[in-house]
């Protein structure tokens, strides 16, 4: 399992397999396929997660490192 994120907004998105997080990008569909659907209401977004990799580079940036 994979840590699905937004690479726009680094929020965390959800859980994929290694298959489904290499090509969800390239879903063209907006609606009614399974990839089209977890992109319009990805089931960690209630939670608010943050990518954890998104947290260590903010972190770096700030302290210079």
């Amino acid at each position: 399992m994979f840590v699905d994120h937004d690479p726009a907004g680094l929020q965390a998105r959800g859980l994929l397999c290694r298959h489904c997080n290499t090509r969800l990008e390239t879903c063209p569909h907006s609606t009614g396929c399974a990839w089209g659907d977890y992109l319009n209401n990805p089931p960690a977004a209630h939670l608010g997660p943050t990518y954890p990799r998104a947290a260590i580079s903010r972190k770096s940036r700030r302290s210079g490192a």
